[in-house]
């Protein structure tokens, strides 16, 4: 279930400019934070290590680095998209070709319960990620209130 307003953001979901050393410790401390909120089983972190050393899911848009990183389901315990807006870029390799690297500015971590789902989320996130002005806005958020509502309002009626 994701909230009673079937809004997919909620303040939880949103973090912004958040500092990791790199990936692995971006990816062990997001998995350790959804644990604690019961979105994802103990096994999340070394999921998503394993599928992005395999399926790298960097993507270099015009102005900024995004990754959208995921596992699959049986790791997802409830259903939630997670924002985050890093302080300093953390490396990604590109999606498609693990030789290229790519500077991130925001993450969008996946936890998709119901796979018929997931080529909606993909598809908006790319309508976001690909709208200059959109992910624009996103970079220039000063709250999570702001962030949220906007995400929410992209967002709508696809979980």
């Amino acid at each position: 279930m994701m909230s009673t307003t079937n809004q997919i953001f909620n303040n939880e979901m949103i973090l912004l400019d958040k500092s990791y050393k790199d990936r692995d410790d971006f990816f062990d401390q997001i998995a350790e934070y959804l644990y604690s909120l019961g979105k994802v089983n103990k096994d999340f972190g070394n999921a998503l290590r394993r599928r992005e050393a395999e399926y790298p899911t960097g993507l270099m848009t015009e102005a900024y680095g995004v990754a959208i990183p995921h596992t699959d389901i049986e790791y997802v315990i409830a259903q939630c998209i997670t924002f985050v807006r890093f302080e300093k870029p953390v490396i990604f390799s590109q999606m498609g070709d693990s030789e290229t690297i790519v500077p991130v500015k925001f993450a969008f971590v996946l936890c998709i319960k119901e796979p018929e789902k997931q080529v909606d989320v993909l598809s908006t996130l790319v309508k976001i990620i690909t709208d200059k002005e959109l992910i624009g806005r996103l970079e220039r958020t000063s709250t999570k209130q702001e962030t949220m509502d906007m995400l929410n309002q992209v967002f709508e009626g696809i979980l």
